[in-house]
């Protein structure tokens, strides 16, 4: 749960994704709408919270080679907390950006996923009003079923 605040905490929670390729699999070029949402537990001056975020992104893919696809991606989240004093309209955040990343394909159904994004925060949290840019940098671990 990405919170741009010094009074909002590091939490632990689960997000899940799901994509619809709009493109043929075996293309060197793929198109993708992806759609997802997770929940958190999160700390608000020093409270136990928790928190739920939706999202959604454009996915535009180039396969580089048998096993590595460079990638791209704009992405939107919203997130808020319900559970923190004056629910979701006092507590939340508006995420919107671009990232850039590599798939690589380390077994058949299994794939590493190192990315780096530009992304603007804004939004309100315990009367803290904030509008920033923020970047972020990570690496996923994906499997196909």
């Amino acid at each position: 749960m990405p919170l741009p605040f010094s009074t909002a905490g590091p939490g632990f929670g689960a997000d899940i994704d799901l994509k619809l390729r709009l493109t043929n699999a075996n293309s060197h070029v793929g198109f993708a709408i992806v759609a997802g949402g997770g929940g958190a537990h999160v700390l608000v001056l020093d409270e136990h919270k928790a928190a739920f975020s939706a999202n959604g992104a454009l996915l535009l893919s180039f396969k580089t080679s048998d096993t590595v696809t460079l990638t791209t991606m704009g992405r939107y989240v919203y997130l808020a907390i319900p559970t923190a004093d004056g629910g979701t309209s006092e507590n939340f955040v508006h995420i919107a950006g671009a990232s850039l990343g590599l798939k690589i394909q380390v077994l058949p159904s299994i794939s590493v996923l190192p990315e780096i994004g530009a992304y603007w925060y804004e939004g309100r949290i315990s009367d803290v009003r904030i509008a920033v840019p923020g970047f972020q940098y990570g690496f996923m671990l994906a499997t196909t079923f």
